[in-house]
C-alpha cells in the first residue's frame, strides 16, 4: 500500500470516528436546551475540522516545521492566559472567547508535537529523549493537576480504596465518589450489546465527554467501546506502516508523537473504567463531544498530508 493511500485508509476511519461522536451527541448527551442542542453543536464542530485540515493539508510540511518555535510560543502565551479566567472544576486550563470555550491544554498538542520535531531538525536531539521529555512533562502536568486540585486527589483515593474504611454515608458525600461509582457500575454492568437499564434514567455522567467510554457503553452495549478501541489501533497500525516507508527521522518522529496522542485516551478509557487506572477524565478524540480534541485529530490529518505529499 502506497503512502497516499495509507492516508485515505486513516482519513476513512477518522469520518468513521466522527460519525460515531454525532451518534453519541444525538443519543447519550442529556437533554439541555433542546434534545439535540449536542448534536447540532458537534455537527458544526465536525463542519469547522473538516476545513481545518484541508486548509492544514495545504500547508507545506517545510512551513509547518519553521514555524514550530513561534507556534509554541503563541500556545505558551495562551496558556498562560488561562489564569486571567475562572478556573472549571479548580483547573486552570480554559480560554474564554465570548461563546466559545477553548481548551489549552488539548491544543498545545499540536504546537508542542511539531516544536519537538523542530527540535530534533535543528540540534539533532535523538527521538527517544524528546519522546522521555515529553512523557516526563505530561506525567509532571498530571501530577501537578491532581496535587493542586481536591477533586483530583479525590479521585485518587477513590481509586485506591483509601475511603473504603469510611461508612458508606461518608462515602458518597462527595460528588467525585458518586460519579465514579456510577461510570464505574454503568460500565461494568452493561451488556455486550444494548441498552443498560440498570442505570437508565439515573444518567451517567459526563457520558459524552470525559466519561464517553463508560456512557456508550450503558447506551449502546460494551461493543460499543471496544468497537472504537479496535479502530483507534487500526489508525495507529497504520501510522506505524506509514513510518516504515517513509526515511526522514523528523517526519517519523511526528508520526509517532502523533499516534501516541491519539491512541492513549482510547487505552485510558476503558481502563479507568476497569478500575486498573485512576479515572484521569480524558475525553476520546473525535467520539467525545467538544471541538479542542476533533480539532487536533483534524489538523493531524492535514498535517499527515503534507507529510506525504513532500515526502513524493
Amino acid at each position: 500500500m502506497t503512502s497516499k493511500r495509507i492516508v485515505v485508509a486513516i482519513a476513512s476511519i477518522i469520518v468513521v470516528l466522527a460519525g460515531l461522536g454525532l451518534a453519541v451527541s444525538g443519543m447519550v448527551a442529556p437533554a439541555w436546551n433542546g434534545e439535540c442542542w449536542f448534536l447540532k453543536r458537534q455537527a458544526v464542530h465536525v463542519l469547522v475540522c473538516v476545513i481545518a485540515a484541508c486548509a492544514a493539508a495545504f500547508v507545506p510540511w517545510r512551513v509547518w516545521l519553521k514555524s514550530a518555535p513561534w507556534l509554541f510560543v503563541v500556545w505558551m502565551l495562551l496558556f498562560f492566559s488561562s489564569f486571567m479566567f475562572s478556573p472549571i472544576n479548580g483547573v486552570h486550563r480554559w480560554v474564554f472567547i465570548g461563546p466559545v470555550r477553548i481548551d489549552t491544554w488539548t491544543l498545545g498538542w499540536p504546537a508542542v508535537i511539531l516544536f519537538m520535531c523542530w527540535l530534533r531538525s535543528r540540534f539533532q536531539i535523538r527521538a527517544c529523549w524528546l519522546v522521555m521529555t515529553l512523557s516526563v512533562g505530561v506525567m509532571g502536568c498530571v501530577m501537578v493537576q491532581i496535587a493542586t486540585n481536591p477533586d483530583g486527589l479525590e479521585r485518587i483515593k477513590i481509586w485506591m480504596r483509601i475511603d473504603e474504611k469510611a461508612p458508606d454515608k461518608e462515602l458518597k458525600t462527595t460528588w467525585q465518589a458518586v460519579e465514579q461509582d456510577l461510570l464505574y457500575d454503568a460500565y461494568n454492568t452493561s451488556k455486550w450489546i444494548g441498552r443498560n437499564t440498570d442505570v437508565a434514567g439515573r444518567g451517567v455522567p459526563h457520558g459524552h465527554t470525559m466519561g464517553v467510554t463508560a456512557g456508550t457503553a450503558a447506551a449502546f452495549g460494551k461493543i460499543f467501546p471496544l468497537s472504537v478501541l479496535v479502530l483507534f489501533m487500526t489508525v495507529g497500525m497504520l501510522l506505524a506502516w506509514l513510518g516504515c516507508q517513509i526515511k526522514d527521522s523528523v517526519k517519523r518522529l511526528f508520526l509517532l508523537l502523533f499516534g501516541l496522542w491519539f491512541f492513549c485516551p482510547a487505552v485510558n478509557g476503558l481502563t479507568e473504567t476497569s478500575k486498573l487506572t485512576p479515572f484521569l477524565g480524558l475525553g476520546l478524540p473525535l467520539v467525545s463531544f467538544g471541538l479542542a480534541a476533533t480539532l487536533v485529530a483534524a489538523l493531524g490529518l492535514g498535517i499527515l498530508w503534507a507529510i506525504v505529499r513532500d515526502s513524493r
